[in-house]
């Protein structure tokens, strides 16, 4: 099952991942009366919604069993990683900058921001890095470890970027 560039069936029922059986069956009636051919309307954007009936009926027949379900809830959790989403629990996700790119050029890392996937929407240089150290503007990890809590430049997404420092830098 590909969940990529889809509604979870938790969006197309608009409601919380942790619904209960009961919030479940009762949006699952009030999106089939809204999507009743009858009762078709447009939405604010001027378009009519995309969620058909059958879609419905899907989010609701996996939904509402909790076996289907809790496979669904790890299919969804195993789309995440594969995007980049590796949330240790905190509500931010944690990277190593072994996952940037480097570019020798520039000295610099750059990463695709796993949200929005603008492109290097995470950069920042060495300089930068060595900066950041020597403002106390890094948390220190362990003896040779830091971590920068940083945002992409193009969305809202914050993320902790876990490196270490050679020796010959830790000096300076």
């Amino acid at each position: 099952m590909s969940l990529a560039n889809s509604l979870t069936h938790y969006e197309i029922l608009r409601i919380p991942s942790d619904a209960t059986q009961e919030e479940i069956k009762r949006a699952y009636r009030d999106q089939l009366l809204h999507t009743h051919p009858d009762k078709l309307t447009k939405n604010t954007h001027g378009t009519i919604s995309s969620v058909t009936i059958n879609k419905i009926q899907d989010a609701y027949r996996i939904l509402s069993d909790i076996r289907s379900r809790c496979e669904y809830d790890r299919l969804i959790l195993e789309n995440y990683k594969q995007q980049g989403f590796h949330n240790c629990g905190d509500g931010l996700d944690e990277f190593s900058l072994d996952d940037f790119s480097f570019d020798e050029d520039k000295l610099e890392f750059m990463m695709n921001c796993p949200r929005c996937q603008f492109v290097n929407g995470f950069h920042f240089s060495e300089s930068f890095l060595d900066e950041c150290i020597d403002n106390t503007n890094v948390t220190e990890r362990n003896h040779s470890g830091y971590q920068l809590l940083t945002q992409c430049s193009a969305c809202s997404l914050w993320l902790k970027v876990n490196f270490d420092v050679e020796e010959e830098l830790a000096g300076q």
